[in-house]
């Protein structure tokens, strides 16, 4: 996927040029691809764990789809009912927590 998001970052340079990246979405993507290559060239020189460990950038690669949710409202809409439900969900866990608690006890 690195090659194709810098490929797509790349068309979109050449398409409209360098002012393309004053964008902030675009300005991410061109932070995320770089960080990309840059775990990619870390991975090949086979540095250890505990040398560098950048494989934990891989998670700000899901921050895409927050871009994704400005071009898609109904994406954005579900993103924040998700969020919302996340007080909710605690809670079941909590109660399920509890009758596991219990059963166990009763055995």
């Amino acid at each position: 996927f690195t090659v194709a998001f810098t490929l797509e970052l790349g068309l979109k340079v050449a398409a409209y040029g360098p002012s393309t990246l004053r964008s902030q979405w675009n300005l991410f993507d061109t932070v995320l691809v770089s960080l990309s290559w840059l775990e990619l060239a870390l991975s090949s020189a086979r540095l250890t764990a505990g040398d560098v460990n950048i494989t934990a950038l891989r998670g700000f690669r899901l921050l895409r789809l927050a871009r994704l949710s400005t071009i898609f409202p109904g994406l954005g809409r579900v993103m924040r009912m998700v969020t919302l439900s996340f007080n909710q969900i605690s809670y079941l866990t909590l109660i399920l927590v509890l009758i596991m608690f219990v059963a166990a006890l009763l055995g």
